[in-house]
């Protein structure tokens, strides 16, 4: 089956279904605020700061590029549902269904650690942004998510 991405083994990636159930919209978009505020700083240090290219800016801005390529085209409609969803006023989706390459368990796993890694880096004082408040974690969604989907990938 072809997937979207632009995946290095000619678009025939084995595909798996993870369900989201109870997806709670507005924990969403503070999620998706939050992430962004801190995208934008760590644009700024790591322009600011080239000789870093190890560092936590640059690492989670590098990761993040790569799966962004990577899995593009995969959550198009499901980004359609939550806008429009959101749009209604709705507070939470019943269920939001993605179908992934099978190898989106490891890519989970490498965004949910280092986003431990930016978080301890926000509380450090290093920026404006601060970590991720406790109520909207977004590893509280993602790690039990990539639990599931580890398990039900592997």
């Amino acid at each position: 089956m072809s997937t979207p991405g632009g995946g290095s083994d000619g678009g025939t990636q084995e595909l798996v279904t993870v369900r989201l159930v109870g997806f709670p919209l507005a924990v969403h978009l503070r999620a998706v605020q939050q992430s962004d505020a801190m995208r934008r700083e760590f644009q700024l240090i790591v322009l600011q700061e080239r000789e870093h290219a190890g560092s936590v800016p640059a690492r989670l801005l590098s990761l993040s590029t790569v799966l962004a390529s990577r899995y593009e085209g995969f959550s198009e409609q499901q980004e359609q549902l939550i806008e429009d969803s959101s749009s209604a006023g709705r507070t939470q989706l019943d269920e939001l269904v993605f179908v992934l390459p099978r190898d989106v368990s490891e890519a989970a796993q490498q965004l949910g650690d280092i986003l431990d890694e930016a978080d301890a880096f926000c509380r450090s004082g290093h920026l404006l942004t601060l970590a991720t408040p406790p109520d909207l974690v977004p590893r509280q969604l993602h790690r039990p998510v990539r639990g599931r989907t580890a398990a039900a990938v592997d």
